[in-house]
């Protein structure tokens, strides 16, 4: 069904005793028409809880860019990132995927003409064995979001490690399957 002062998809069945029950979630149409609000009263973000629990759907990830990307949003200097970050993974624990975001600040660590830099993203067991490259490669300034799969890996903490220049960031996950 569908609220329309909340515009907000639900749904709601009777069980066999009679008690009701009822469930309000956001798809990729109410959470377009969020996104237009945003947008219209200028707002400077928005939120969405779980996004990495779409298990392989893309749509939610399509909108955000496609709602946020040359729509009224700066692409200035000022809205790279200002530090070289390694975020935790999320979610964390994870039964079997992820996903790990870094930031590669404007200037600062990669000293390479235009701020392009070789960037390393790696994965190793606790036996210090890589397990996954998940980037090698030249990287521009900006916010990264990679997807990591442990499905073929056994439950178990792991560690992963971003490398660019002479700054390296090493976090925790954990695989719980």
């Amino acid at each position: 069904m569908w609220d329309s002062d909340s515009q907000t998809p639900w749904i709601r069945w009777q069980n066999s005793d009679f008690t009701w029950n009822q469930i309000w979630y956001d798809d990729s149409v109410s959470l377009g028409l969020k996104y237009d609000l945003a947008i219209q009263k200028n707002l400077k973000g928005v939120g969405i809880w779980a996004l990495g629990y779409d298990d392989g759907r893309s749509e939610l990830w399509n909108l955000i860019q496609s709602k946020f990307t040359g729509t009224g949003v700066e692409s200035s200097n000022s809205a790279l990132p200002p530090f070289f970050e390694l975020y935790q993974n999320y979610p964390n624990p994870c039964n079997p995927a992820t996903n790990i975001k870094y930031s590669i600040p404007a200037s600062g660590c990669l000293e390479q003409p235009g701020g392009a830099g070789q960037v390393t993203l790696k994965v190793y067991d606790l036996l210090g064995r890589e397990v996954a490259t998940l980037a090698d490669g030249e990287k521009q300034p900006g916010n990264y979001v990679v997807k990591f799969d442990g499905s073929r890996l056994a439950s178990g903490v792991y560690l992963y490690q971003l490398r660019a220049g002479n700054i390296s960031i090493t976090k925790k996950l954990q695989i719980l399957k």
